[in-house]
């Protein structure tokens, strides 16, 4: 009885531009707080909007930020249309700075808490002799978020968030699905 509703915006890799990288998590990291107002808060269509920006660290070229949902298949439309108009609203501005704080935070903590880790170090540090490319970006991880202004993260709104760029995917039950038997 309830329906996905998957839509991307292609991003940045990690290799081309590790900041950008970061600003489009963070970009991410507000537009989750925008979904969450409006289709949680403000409408009552779903609990927790998903929301992901990944940024490949083995294929150059690729990245992606996006937004999914369950919700009865009727409010899919409404999904896109939502997702559609809080993107623009992303692209154009403005982004608060409210809204970059509240994003920032968390985010900055969640990595300070993963730098206390061997786990983390161990992960970071394991191609550290092959890639020259990885200490200097390592060391900037933490800096790079902190030192995020509005305009930044603006900035990167408007660069990936097109509607004609965005990739749209919805998954409906059928009757037949609807009526099968559950084993």
């Amino acid at each position: 009885d309830q329906a996905l509703g998957f839509i991307a915006w292609p991003t940045v890799d990690n290799f081309s531009d590790p900041k950008e990288a970061r600003l489009v998590r963070l970009l991410g990291d507000i537009l989750r707080l925008r979904l969450i107002d409006e289709l949680r808060e403000g409408q009552a269509v779903t609990y927790s909007p998903s929301v992901s920006a990944s940024a490949s660290g083995v294929f150059t070229g690729y990245g992606y930020l996006s937004a999914a949902i369950e919700a009865p298949p009727e409010k899919m439309a409404g999904f896109f249309a939502d997702a559609d108009r809080i993107a623009a609203a992303l692209a154009t501005g403005p982004i608060t700075a409210d809204e970059l704080d509240r994003a920032r935070n968390p985010r900055v903590e969640s990595l300070r808490r993963s730098q206390a880790t061997n786990e983390f170090w161990l992960s970071e540090l394991q191609d550290a002799q092959t890639d020259p490319a990885r200490l200097p970006t390592l060391r900037t991880v933490i800096s790079d978020v902190e030192t995020a202004t509005v305009e930044d993260v603006q900035a990167v709104a408007a660069r990936y968030l097109s509607p004609d760029r965005a990739y749209r995917v919805q998954v409906v039950p059928t009757a037949t699905a609807a009526a099968a038997p559950a084993e």
